[in-house]
């Protein structure tokens, strides 16, 4: 599993809750995920790899650095995206599932 956070660039309210959702997802979850073999058994516990995506607006409110900065203090990546851009969307899917495949990879061992 991994979490892809989204926030818009034009709007400040959006980039503010960004750290409660966050926080949520953490309570919710414990930020771990499961890594099941192809029997059903649980293989480990890995690290669930979250990115924050500034989705870019005519409007600007946020800037990059902003949230560069958010995502370097939550220990996420960052990534920007355009509504009408597929294939940076697809490049960002694709960095996640890297991560995640990564993540499960190293998951023989259990993260307490």
């Amino acid at each position: 599993m991994g979490v892809i956070i989204t926030f818009d660039m034009g709007d400040q309210d959006s980039f503010k809750a960004v750290h409660d959702w966050y926080e949520e997802f953490k309570v919710g979850t414990h930020l771990k995920s499961l890594a099941i073999d192809k029997k059903g058994k649980i293989k480990g516990k890995y690290d669930t790899p979250i990115m924050l995506v500034g989705v870019i607006t005519e409007n600007k409110e946020v800037t990059t650095k902003e949230g560069q900065i958010l995502a370097n203090t939550l220990g996420i990546n960052y990534e920007e995206t355009k509504v009408d851009d597929p294939e940076n969307t697809e490049q960002i899917l694709s960095n996640l599932s890297r991560m995640v495949m990564e993540r499960m990879k190293n998951a023989s061992m259990w993260v307490e």
